[in-house]
């Protein structure tokens, strides 16, 4: 198990790592980008959280 939660860890950083890219995060960028940056990172995550919640309530039925 400790396995596969490290690779949903590894999975997690790598998408918000492309998200981040693809909004425009860089070493030089300015506290106005990185700003929007942070914003498409969240919003970039609210699918994926999503989806989890909604496969969570295959597991846990009251």
């Amino acid at each position: 198990m400790p396995t596969v939660a490290r690779f949903g860890y590894a999975v997690g950083a790598a998408i918000c790592g492309i998200m981040a890219n693809a909004a425009g995060f860089s070493l030089g960028a300015s506290p106005e980008i990185l700003q929007t940056v942070a914003h498409y990172v969240f919003a970039g995550s609210l699918p994926f959280i999503a989806l989890g919640l909604w496969a969570m309530r295959g597991f846990v039925k009251a």
